[in-house]
């Protein structure tokens, strides 16, 4: 599930209200207590800043054996 920036805001109303209800898409979740909150906002962070960090290209070392290779057989 990608998490948004309201539903960090919202889990933060939660912990700072000290609810331990919400309703979210017309269901009624109910947590155990602050350590559950505390432990879904991190994952909610956790998750907005590995979509915020772009993906690392791969880089192919093809061409890197290619000219080697190339290398190689120029000094045989």
């Amino acid at each position: 599930m990608a998490y948004t920036n309201q539903d960090l805001i919202n889990i933060r109303e939660l912990i700072t209200a000290g609810e331990g209800k919400a309703q979210v898409d017309g269901k009624l979740i109910e947590y155990r207590n602050l350590d559950d909150l505390l432990r879904i906002e991190k994952l909610i962070i956790a998750s907005l800043a590995a979509q915020a960090t772009p993906a690392k290209k791969r880089r192919s070392s093809f061409l890197g054996q290619h000219i080697r290779t190339q290398l190689n057989r120029g000094l045989d």
